[in-house]
């Protein structure tokens, strides 16, 4: 098959600026626009990118689908496009481009291939085509090299053996690493400018680690604009984690603290005085995710559904959760949710 015409859904920062590479590279570059924001619809314009309005429409008409969203919305978009498949007998080739744990792409695999399409798994990693560095397009599955023709001088191929799964395995990695560095260089810096040492702070990174401050000062400022989109990330990366225990044999224990400097939480625009609430929520959407084969969890501040979990975790009922603090909220959250207490400063 020949790959000419490609869809891609959808055209946010970094599906619009996939498409306009491609656009530029030859290719015919469609997406749905049915129901999306205005700025959506004005990114893909920015980016050439031609509306066939409705979903249905747009699998009839491309060789290729690309998904490229928020990872909490991948297997509720698979779905949708297999039901289509289905029912049109239209089946172009799928790839999975998001940020998303192993076996919620063989979940989706299972759901494309299903309906008669073939299925590769991909993971991008580093800023959309055009900003800087190329940005790097890992593929895996059968005949990954496929997706080859798609190489840009902007945005490198790279395929991958392993079969579905291990694309998106390198991006878990990759963004464990990168989010939680993030996170500690946010610490790091609002717990300088509580203690009053910023400027000092500062200097010595100035003269020491000139390379982490730019990158430092780059970076963080953002981080309240992404925070929320990167949620669904976070929980494909615990379910990637809940992977770790079954390779180590059972030796995954999760430690978590919900943090005392209020100008933490304001870096990220995390409201102070809500800390305690979530991390519970979170807790229990970790066990949910731990614990059932198809988990859903609908709070106030964490909602998914449906969510295929397996392989699960080794350790039964689930990995080994150890809760730090003194506060009396602390040992409640403990009891609550977790299996072990961690004092810190503890009142006796």
């Amino acid at each position: 098959m020949t790959i000419q015409t490609i869809g891609i859904v959808s055209t946010g920062d970094m599906g619009h600026a996939v498409g306009g590479t491609l656009r530029e590279g030859g290719f015919t570059v469609l997406t749905a626009l049915d129901g999306r924001s205005e700025r959506s619809r004005g990114l893909a314009a920015k980016a050439g990118i031609e509306d066939a309005a409705d979903l249905a429409s747009l699998i009839e008409r491309v060789d290729l689908l690309m998904s490229v969203m928020p990872p909490s919305a991948a297997v509720t978009f698979a779905t949708e496009v297999a039901a289509l498949m289905t029912s049109s007998g239209a089946t172009p080739l799928f790839a999975d481009c998001n940020a998303i744990a192993p076996s919620t792409s063989r979940t989706i695999a299972g759901l494309i291939e299903a309906a008669g399409a073939d299925y590769l798994d991909g993971g991008i990693i580093g800023a959309p085509p055009g900003r800087s560095a190329a940005t790097r397009l890992y593929v895996s599955g059968e005949r990954s090299e496929r997706l080859n023709v798609l190489a840009r001088p902007d945005m490198v191929v790279r395929t991958l053996d392993g079969g579905v799964g291990a694309a998106s395995a390198i991006k878990m990695c990759y963004a464990a690493l990168n989010k939680g560095a993030m996170t500690l260089e946010a610490l790091v810096l609002t717990g300088a400018e509580q203690l009053g040492l910023s400027a000092e702070l500062h200097q010595e990174l100035s003269e020491s680690q000139t390379q982490v401050l730019t990158r430092m000062e780059g970076r963080v400022p953002w981080l309240a604009a992404d925070a929320e989109r990167w949620s669904g990330e976070m929980l494909e990366i615990a379910k990637a984690f809940a992977n770790i225990d079954q390779l180590s044999g059972g030796r995954v224990i999760l430690g978590v603290g919900v943090g005392w400097a209020e100008q933490e939480f304001a870096a990220l625009n995390v409201p102070f005085n809500k800390r305690g609430a979530m991390t519970n929520e979170y807790l229990a959407a970790i066990k949910a995710l731990w614990t059932q084969d198809q988990a859903s969890f609908d709070g106030e501040f964490v909602q998914f559904s449906g969510v295929d979990t397996s392989p699960r975790p080794v350790q039964t009922p689930h990995p080994p959760i150890w809760v730090g603090g003194g506060s009396d909220a602390a040992l409640r959250r403990t009891v609550n949710y977790g299996d072990a207490w961690h004092p810190i400063r503890p009142k006796l």
